[in-house]
C-alpha cells in the first residue's frame, strides 16, 4: 500500500522504461524538462529495488511508489540529469 499522499504504478510491463513511466504520469511530459527530471529523480530514489543495477535495468512485474505531485526536491534531478550516466551518487550505485 502506497504511504498517504503517494500513488502506485504498475506493474511494470516489458519494454516500459521510467522515461516512458515518468512521461505517463507527468501532465505535460517532457514539456516542463526542471519537473520532468525530478519526478525521474524521485522515482529512481523511492524505487531502487526495482532497479538494482541503475535506472536502466528496471524490473518487469515491479509496482512503483510514485510521490505526490511537486514534492521532489531540485537535488532529485540530479540522480538523472542528462550528462550524469556513470557518475556516482548515494549509496554507492551508478546511474547507467
Amino acid at each position: 500500500m502506497a504511504a498517504e499522499g503517494w500513488s502506485q504504478y504498475g506493474p511494470v510491463t516489458p519494454g516500459q522504461t521510467l522515461t516512458r513511466i515518468a512521461d505517463s504520469i507527468l501532465p505535460g511530459g517532457r514539456q516542463d524538462s526542471a519537473a520532468y527530471y525530478r519526478l525521474l529523480g524521485a522515482l529512481y530514489l523511492a524505487n531502487r529495488e526495482a532497479m538494482p543495477e541503475g535506472v536502466r535495468s528496471l524490473q518487469v512485474g515491479a509496482t512503483l511508489q510514485v510521490p505526490p505531485a511537486g514534492t521532489a526536491s531540485p537535488e532529485t534531478a540530479l540522480f538523472v540529469s542528462p550528462g550524469r550516466r556513470g557518475a556516482a551518487v548515494a549509496g554507492g550505485t551508478t546511474m547507467r
